[in-house]
């Protein structure tokens, strides 16, 4: 059961992170003019349409992305486990 409980504590709090990132970057991309806007997705879409990136580039980028998080995560919960655990022993 705390092993569950660890789990759940761990990805609620990426979660958090995660949406605290993507708020951010919302709030920091909100702040632009239009124009300013327009510029930077002007660039972007000039950068990808220029030159694209080639496949087992972006499933590489994506394994290691979604394998950094799932090891993040992994060492979030044996770290809220192993506190639990102490605690509960401490009862």
């Amino acid at each position: 059961m705390t092993r569950t409980i660890s789990k759940v504590i761990a990805a609620v709090t990426l979660a958090i992170a995660i949406g605290l990132f993507i708020h951010d970057y919302y709030l920091k991309r909100g702040e632009m003019t239009r124009e300013a806007f327009i510029t930077d997705q002007t660039k972007r879409y000039d950068r990808y349409r220029d030159s694209p990136r080639p496949l087992g580039f972006d499933i590489s980028i994506s394994l290691f992305a979604f394998g950094g998080l799932f090891v993040i995560y992994e060492g979030m919960a044996f770290v809220i486990f192993i506190v639990l655990k102490k605690v509960r022993a401490g009862k």
